[in-house]
């Protein structure tokens, strides 16, 4: 199954104001998540409503989806 991601223009605009290594490894982040969402996270949780989020560390930020 191919997975996309929809991220909002306030998130893309950080990302572009990133440092070019950081924005790559941030931008690989992204495609393999989407690549493969489960195989990716380094930690789980849950979010207000219990639903369960992956989180995933790439540098010094986190992708929580």
């Amino acid at each position: 199954m191919a997975y996309r991601w929809l991220l909002p223009i306030d998130v893309v605009e950080f990302i572009e104001r990133l440092p070019v290594k950081t924005r790559e490894a941030f931008l690989s982040a992204i495609h393999s998540n989407g690549r493969d969402p489960m195989g990716r996270s380094d930690a789980l949780d849950r979010d207000a409503i219990g639903r369960r989020m992956q989180i995933a560390v790439t540098g010094d930020y986190a992708l929580m989806y």
